[in-house]
């Protein structure tokens, strides 16, 4: 009975450890100004400065609301006022050569100045809007989207 438990408690181990691993945390908000909630695993939570940013987020700002934040690599990225930007795809792992990003912008005004991901390899990160694609060829940028019907 007692090397059933052992055994039983290595095997949750590992499982839970590979769930946690699967989380991947990209950054993290730096600021926040009036409504800003993020959508993760069908929930929507109020964002406070200081959250956690993950992979595949949405972020959902009001009328008036913006949110800042620094992401792992180092890049910024900010919405303003009534966006909605999903963190699409991070990767910044630049031993073993894994270095993109892609940020899906639905409306709104999303602003982005680069960081390690563009400055060693531009054609790394991408923004994709419901009706164009624009990667990152210098190291600033600012997209306006307005929602269609």
């Amino acid at each position: 009975m007692r090397v059933f438990t052992v055994i039983l408690a290595f095997l949750f181990m590992s499982v839970s450890s590979s769930a946690i691993a699967a989380v991947k945390e990209i950054g993290v908000i730096k600021n926040i100004k009036g409504p800003v909630s993020i959508e993760r695993d069908k929930a929507s939570i109020t964002a406070k400065q200081g959250d956690k940013l993950f992979e595949n987020d949405t972020i959902i700002t009001g009328k008036g609301g913006s949110m800042g934040a620094v992401l792992n690599d180092n890049s910024l990225i900010s919405s303003g006022s009534d966006s909605k930007l999903i963190l699409s795809q991070f990767a910044f792992s630049p031993a073993e050569k894994k270095l993109s990003s892609t940020f899906h912008i639905m409306r709104g005004t999303t602003t982005y100045l680069s960081g390690l991901i563009g400055l060693r390899d531009n054609k790394a990160v991408k923004f994709v809007t419901p009706t164009a694609v624009c990667g990152l060829r210098g190291t600033h940028l600012a997209i306006y989207v307005v929602e269609g019907d």
